[in-house]
């Protein structure tokens, strides 16, 4: 958004009057486009560091736990290349006033995607198993049922046979979903020999 502001402030919108390349025979900017075909085209050069960046943070949520925050990232980084395409748009339309106004929407909205993520991710979660009996985790009385993926059996039968005492540790989230569970054995997996801690 700052460089795209940079871009708009200055009138560089055409300082690179083609696109994808900078000019008909350039794909960089050339000396005659001077100052604002630099301007335009530093622009287009952060597409490709957001993207990179954006790739990692896909890379990193795919390898945690946290299962929720997988659409935030995918969606983050599907956003890039759309909003590169309608910055394409906006140059071969001549800065048409819808256009840009859809190129700076587009961008506010990835803001708020990445800054969701952000947020989320330093929230308490969890990693998506708990014990065999998901009422023991979280005390339906007091709070919302979690997604499913938030808390799920146990992956063999012999698991869910020895799970049956689930005691849970409150911790600050939403709507207490912020709990960190545990389960220890026992012989018979039933919701009323649940305990909290």
């Amino acid at each position: 958004m700052v460089t795209g502001g940079l871009v708009r402030l200055t009138g560089s919108g055409l300082g690179c009057p083609t696109w994808p390349r900078c000019t008909d025979e350039s794909f960089v900017a050339t000396p005659e486009l001077a100052g604002h075909g630099a301007i335009e085209f530093g622009n287009r050069l952060l597409t490709f560091v957001l993207a990179a960046v954006a790739i990692a943070t896909v890379v990193a949520v795919w390898r945690a736990p946290r299962r929720d925050l997988r659409t935030l990232a995918v969606l983050t980084f599907l956003g890039i290349p759309a909003q590169a395409a309608l910055g394409g748009v906006t140059v071969l339309t001549g800065l048409n006033p819808w256009t840009v106004a859809a190129h700076f929407l587009v961008s506010a909205l990835l803001v708020a995607l990445a800054t969701t993520l952000w947020l989320r991710s330093r929230e308490p979660g969890s990693a998506g198993r708990c014990c065999a009996v998901p009422s023991c985790c979280w005390s339906t009385a007091s709070q919302p049922s979690p997604p499913s993926s938030w808390c799920s059996a146990p992956s063999s039968p012999a698991a869910a046979r020895t799970a049956a005492t689930c005691r849970t540790t409150r911790t600050p989230g939403r709507s207490g979903w912020g709990s960190t569970p545990s389960w220890s054995a026992s012989s018979t997996p039933t919701s009323s020999s649940c305990s909290s801690a």
